[in-house]
């Protein structure tokens, strides 16, 4: 694999398009494919499909529009036409809420484009929360 500086940028213009609710980004951008899936921190942000993916951006982009999202750890790489990008963006709501994300994201090239096929966000939570118990770490 190899470092894509390109998938970077497409994750930066994602978080742009999310600030001022550009739909038609979305439209250009997630793939049409049998595997494209987007999941979400929220239980019910499970869009299995282009379709779903773009109605649930619909009903999103209203609400998330004006928010500011900073990456702090975004990285990225490919290989021929398949590469991923992530980050822990920081993420701050038009109304103050602030809240840091883990995000990932899968593209692939269709024809000239990179397309998304699949996203992943979440909101870390330490193991005793959700599993009740520890799980110790690697060592640093």
């Amino acid at each position: 694999m190899r470092e894509a500086p390109e998938l970077a940028e497409l994750m930066r213009a994602m978080y742009t398009a999310i600030e001022v609710g550009d739909q038609v980004w979305f439209e250009e951008r997630i793939s049409a494919g049998p595997a494209t899936l987007l999941i979400g921190s929220d239980p019910d942000e499970w869009w299995d499909g282009r379709e779903t993916a773009l109605r649930g951006w619909r009903a999103q982009l209203p609400v998330m529009a004006g928010t500011q999202l900073r990456p702090t750890r975004l990285t990225a790489f490919a290989v021929g036409d398949v590469g991923y990008a992530a980050d822990l963006v920081e993420i701050r709501m038009p109304d103050g809420t602030e809240a840091v994300i883990r995000f990932s994201a899968v593209f692939e090239r269709e024809g000239e484009k990179w397309k998304l096929v699949h996203s992943h966000g979440s909101v870390a939570a330490a193991n005793e929360e959700t599993i009740g118990r520890e799980i110790p770490e690697a060592p640093r």
